[in-house]
């Protein structure tokens, strides 16, 4: 099922418990409820109140209700807060209003301005979904469409964050001192926005480029690293922790596949991340399995010497994976 929901042909959630047993069939009935919503006069200012439900889906059951506003959840078209008085309300924020909200005095002028552009295309809503999965850091509900600021508690920083479709751009003005927490917080969002858009629809290459603005000017993050910029060296810092992170996770979920006993696919995964120092004994380790693993087929090896020879090939798997992990 997973397979068809990619390809378009159904539409389903396995991973959401709200919408895991709801198998829809006909992908056209959900884009027609959907924009029943995106397309309402009735939402004013992005607010999608749960009284609006039967005036919007007049047609459509109360538990369908339920299960579309959880679509709209998924799909990050919107995001669940309370009001003044306590009530559930949803905010859209590709139906908030286009007219900026006043800044306060202390984020008049940006302590560093960043800019992501994409290629070959930016995701539409870029911006909005990047609103929906930060929602709780939006400052003083400064938000309008295509545009919100975020404030960093611990590090009491800011950022104003706005997009130029047209442009494929995605704008981070930057307030405060220790702002790289929160710069993080927002690259490693807008790379999973990318990501998740990626594994949807097979496509290959979607990425962005990172500048930053310099005496008057866009200086690319390889010129600003080159000549060693101190003000922006948070941006190759950033690239290194979030690199090393990522090796951490990689190798924690090789480690999984290794104790469900997924020795073919650990070393798979071994090999595509591995540098050229490690990849000679990741292969000389799974020439070793594959013959253990014919062996075994053919049974020209006792089941004892097989266990001796599989637990060997782990233990250098993981001696290995300890290596890389020092490396990162």
């Amino acid at each position: 099922m997973t397979t068809l929901d990619r390809i378009g042909t159904i539409i389903y959630f396995g991973q959401n418990e709200a919408l895991k047993d709801w198998i829809i069939l006909d992908p056209q009935w959900i884009k027609d409820a959907l924009c029943n919503v995106l397309d309402s006069d009735r939402i004013k200012e992005g607010i999608f109140d749960v009284r609006d439900f039967s005036l919007i889906w007049g047609k459509y059951s109360n538990d369908e209700h339920q299960k579309l506003m959880q679509l709209l959840l998924a799909y990050e078209l919107a995001y669940l807060q309370k009001d003044k008085r306590g009530n559930k309300q949803y905010i859209i924020p590709s139906m908030l209003n286009k007219t900026p909200i006043p800044f306060p005095n202390h984020l008049s002028t940006p302590d560093v301005q960043i800019r992501f552009t994409y290629q070959p295309f930016i995701p539409a809503g870029t911006v909005s979904k990047l609103m929906v999965r930060l929602h709780q850091y939006i400052y003083n509900d400064l938000k309008w469409k295509n545009n919100l600021v975020l404030h960093h508690p611990e590090t009491n920083t800011y950022a104003h964050i706005y997009e130029q479709s047209k442009m494929q751009q995605v704008y981070i003005h930057l307030f405060g001192e220790n702002v790289s927490p929160l710069y993080i917080l927002i690259y490693q969002e807008l790379k999973q926005i990318n990501t998740n858009l990626k594994n949807a629809r097979f496509i290959k290459h979607l990425d962005f480029e990172v500048e930053a603005f310099n005496d008057g000017e866009w200086d690319h993050l390889k010129i600003l690293q080159k000549y060693k910029v101190p003000q922006f060296c948070f941006l190759w810092e950033t690239n290194h922790f979030i690199k090393t992170e990522k090796i951490f996770d990689t190798l924690e979920q090789i480690k999984t596949l290794i104790a469900s006993n997924k020795l073919e696919q650990a070393l798979d995964e071994l090999l595509a991340m591995a540098d050229d120092n490690h990849k000679n004994e990741l292969t000389l380790l799974k020439a070793r399995y594959i013959k253990l693993e014919e062996d075994t087929r053919i049974d020209i090896i006792s089941s004892e010497n097989a266990r001796l020879e599989r637990n060997k090939i782990t233990n250098s798997i993981l001696k290995l994976i300890e290596r890389l992990s020092l490396n990162a």
